[in-house]
Parts: C-alpha cells; sequence; structure tokens
C-alpha cells in the first residue's frame, strides 16, 4: 500500500488546496470569509478522507464521502466564477484540477468493488462448490485418504 502523500489523488488535492490559498487573495473580503473559507474546508476535508481510505481496508463509503465533498468544491467554484470573483483561467484550471480529482476517485471506487467481488467470489473453495454440487465424485474413497494420511491401518 503506498502512503497517502504519494498517491496521484492526494497530490492533485493538495495542488488545487494551494492554488486556493494563493490565488484566492483578491476575492471581496465578504466572499472570502464565507464562500472561500468552506472551499478550503471541503478541501482539507477531501485530503483527510484520501488518509482514511488509504489507511482502511472497507474504504467504498469514504470514498463515496470525498465525491460528495467533490461536488460542492466543484460548486464553490463555479459560484466564485459566477460572481465574478475569479478569473476564467482559474475557473479553467480549477474545473481540470476537480476533473482529474473526480476521475481518480471514480477509478480508486472501481478498483475496490472489483477487488471486493473477486474475495467474495473465491471465499469458498471451488472444489467445494463441485463437491457440494455432487460434480466430484470419489470411486475408492479409501486412496484418496490414503495419500493424505499414510497407509490405512495405522
Amino acid at each position: 500500500m503506498a502512503k497517502y502523500d504519494q498517491l496521484p489523488v492526494f497530490h492533485e488535492t493538495y495542488m488545487l488546496l494551494m492554488t486556493v490559498f494563493r490565488d484566492m487573495n483578491k476575492v471581496p473580503r465578504d466572499v472570502k470569509y464565507t464562500l472561500v473559507e468552506n472551499l478550503k474546508k471541503e478541501l482539507t476535508d477531501i485530503i483527510v478522507l484520501i488518509y482514511r481510505a488509504n489507511m482502511v481496508t472497507n474504504r467504498e463509503h469514504i470514498i463515496d464521502e470525498a465525491r460528495e465533498k467533490l461536488v460542492k468544491v466543484q460548486i464553490h467554484f463555479r459560484v466564485l466564477h459566477d460572481m465574478e470573483c475569479i478569473s476564467t483561467k482559474l475557473f479553467a484550471l480549477s474545473c481540470s484540477r476537480t476533473e482529474s480529482i473526480s476521475r481518480q476517485l471514480t477509478a480508486w471506487m472501481k478498483y475496490v468493488e472489483r477487488k471486493n467481488n473477486m474475495v467474495n467470489n473465491i471465499s469458498e473453495p471451488a472444489y467445494k462448490k463441485e463437491i457440494d454440487a455432487g460434480i466430484v465424485g470419489c470411486e475408492n474413497p479409501g486412496s484418496v485418504l490414503s495419500k493424505f494420511s499414510g497407509p490405512q491401518g495405522e
């Protein structure tokens, strides 16, 4: 398992957070202390969720929560652009980064789902399923036992 700060999704989210801190200094004060602060909080929460998802085995609900928070981030950026608080260039950069984060979280979720499906399908050995279904039979059970327990009668 990779360390959380080596994950591409962590790096992309962190870069977006740094963009917010660096490039939101010309936003009007009332917007800065409401919308921009909420944006910073949501991005920080996503980073923490990425950390948590990387540390546990049951990560589906955590990734879903991160994806939901990312939608809020996209809405915040859209409102900032529509209010003309950020430039179109900054809005385009934020859209590109949020789209990249969204794709990575979706791919991570699909990977986790595939992995869980594989584990659930392998949980019961194939031969046990065949024995239960009556597909595998043994003409002489003593010959099979002798291979594993040594000569009969001992």
